[in-house]
């Protein structure tokens, strides 16, 4: 793979035959990201988006009307957190994809004059 021998692709788990190259990868990073837009969205439509939303206009206000800010505040910077750790998971699988060898970097090593 990639002239490296002994390299292997990435495989769906369970499923050694199938392959996460190419297009799957695209397929998986697109549904990645419709669910989740929709989570973020379901997060808005219920009283834990509606607590955030008033939190983001007057913190102060939202204190005094008895929510626990920081913990609403942690929750979801946590949630934040998980999708940031999912999309570098993508950004991680498309490096294993197209890997490049170092043997390129060998060629430079041997023009480099001895001092």
């Amino acid at each position: 793979f990639n002239g490296m021998p002994g390299f292997h692709t990435l495989n769906v788990p369970g499923y050694p035959n199938l392959s996460l190259w190419g297009w799957p990868t695209y397929y998986i990073a697109a549904v990645s990201l419709v669910l989740s837009y929709l989570l973020c969205r379901w997060i808005l439509a219920r009283s834990f988006g509606r607590v955030l939303i008033g939190i983001r206009e007057n913190e102060e206000r939202c204190e005094l009307l008895g929510y626990n800010v920081p913990l609403y505040k942690t929750g979801i910077f946590s949630l934040s957190a998980a999708t940031c750790f999912s999309s570098s998971l993508f950004l991680l699988m498309s490096f294993w994809s197209f890997f490049n060898s170092s043997s390129g970097c060998a060629l430079m090593s041997e023009r480099m004059p001895d001092r």
